[in-house]
């Protein structure tokens, strides 16, 4: 009998733990974009929005609602499989850079508060995947924000 109550708790924390990994606990920003989150203690976060076949990445406070423009700040963000460093601009206190060929990829982000300052790292997967849930393209899914309380 403790065996099929172990093997039932199982299952349901073998699909819980796949829910959630298929849409990876996406938080989306104030316009739409993936946030990327940059240490642990009063983090920066980096909202990505996809514009003109290009990223356009803005900073936000720790709450992800204040925007932060884009002054001293550095980031470099590199295409993890070719290992290419992207050519990053700044327009209008945000970052641009093209979006990298390809509807599925993974970038590396190094984040400095200033020149010379230690990087705090994150990473971004890009899939162009279409979710059946809310038909959003899987890198900014929304059935995670969807399905979270409201405050």
């Amino acid at each position: 009998m403790k065996t099929k109550q172990l093997l039932a708790a199982l299952v349901v924390a073998l699909v819980s733990t796949a829910s959630a990994l298929a849409h990876g606990e996406v938080e989306l920003g104030p316009n739409g974009g993936r946030l990327v989150e940059f240490g642990e203690s009063n983090p920066i976060h980096a909202e990505f929005v996809v514009k003109d076949g290009n990223f356009v990445i803005g900073l936000y406070d720790e709450e992800a609602r204040k925007e932060i423009p884009v002054a001293d700040q550095e980031l470099t963000v590199i295409e993890r499989s070719s290992g290419t460093k992207l050519t990053i601009e700044k327009k209008d206190g945000k970052w641009s850079l093209p979006k990298p060929a390809g509807k599925d990829f993974w970038l590396v982000l190094q984040l400095r508060d200033k020149p010379g300052a230690k990087a705090k790292n994150a990473r971004l997967h890009y899939d162009e995947t279409i979710c059946p849930e809310c038909s959003a393209q899987e890198w900014i899914c929304k059935c995670t924000e969807m399905n979270k309380p409201k405050k």
